[in-house]
């Protein structure tokens, strides 16, 4: 009865459309709908793809010294330092270790039908997606367009190298 009065709510308040969609969402997970998509994907390599364009142009690096001036230039270079040195200051905080790594995880369908749970020792899933957001990419990228120096760039790719091996898609 609870289920039926919350699904007349849901109606009321969302519409039929959004419940309707949410129902075809609910319907391809338990079906495994979702899983046999992208095994066919993998077996064809026509994964939906898109090609990268950037959004605005790159700012001239002479514009970005005289916005930052000098201190937000030293703020920028000591949080890539860090940065590189594996550190990442996740939601503002103190800095923390870069963990690219997660723990073995399952195919993301089995935590929303609940099949699989996350480990105990993760308090909090956005722990554990925030370094994979790669906020933190623009700092060096930034760093890297004001003074050309390679280690931020390597560390980059390097951090990216060690989250494609650890995060294989649809995990």
């Amino acid at each position: 009865m609870r289920r039926l009065l919350i699904a007349l709510k849901a109606l009321r308040w969302l519409g039929p459309q959004q419940v309707g969609l949410y129902g075809l969402y609910r319907l391809a997970l338990w079906s495994g709908f979702y899983r046999w998509r992208e095994r066919s994907w993998k077996k064809t390599g026509l994964a939906p793809s898109g090609a990268l364009r950037p959004v605005f142009p790159m700012p001239e690096r002479q514009t970005l010294l005289d916005v930052l001036g000098e201190t937000g230039l030293r703020s920028l270079l000591a949080e890539a330092d860090e940065i590189v040195a594996g550190r990442v200051r996740l939601f503002g905080a103190l800095p923390t270790d870069l963990v690219l790594t997660p723990p073995s995880l399952a195919h993301w369908s089995d935590y929303e039908i609940g099949r699989a749970c996350l480990p105990e020792t993760l308090p909090d899933i956005k722990w554990l997606w925030e370094p994979a957001r790669f906020g933190w990419a623009f700092t060096l990228g930034r760093a890297y367009h004001l003074t050309g120096d390679e280690r931020y760039a390597e560390a980059f790719w390097r951090y990216f190298e060690t989250f494609v091996c650890a995060n294989p898609p649809y995990q």
